[in-house]
C-alpha cells in the first residue's frame, strides 16, 4: 500500500490505477506514493477528471477556466 504525503482535500486515481491527483496539482504514482509531478502554478480544483483513457486531466480552478492537461506523451 502506497501512502501520500499531502495537505489536499480530495484525490483521484486514473482509470489505469497509475496515477492519483490531489485537489491542490500534485501528482503521484499510484505504485510507490513518489511525487511525480505538479499542475505548475495552479490553485485548488474545483472540479477535477480524468479522461476514460487516462492521458488527460481535466482541471478546473476557481476561476471557472477549465483546462486539459496532458499527462502522457
Amino acid at each position: 500500500i502506497a501512502t501520500f504525503d499531502s495537505q489536499v482535500s480530495a484525490v483521484l486515481l486514473s482509470p489505469d490505477g497509475q496515477v492519483v491527483v490531489g485537489d491542490d496539482g500534485t501528482l503521484w504514482n499510484a505504485v510507490d506514493g513518489l511525487l511525480t509531478g505538479n499542475l505548475a502554478g495552479r490553485g485548488p480544483a474545483v472540479n477535477f477528471a480524468f479522461t476514460p483513457d487516462g492521458e488527460r486531466l481535466l482541471w478546473q480552478g476557481a476561476s471557472g477556466l477549465i483546462e486539459i492537461w496532458t499527462l502522457r506523451p
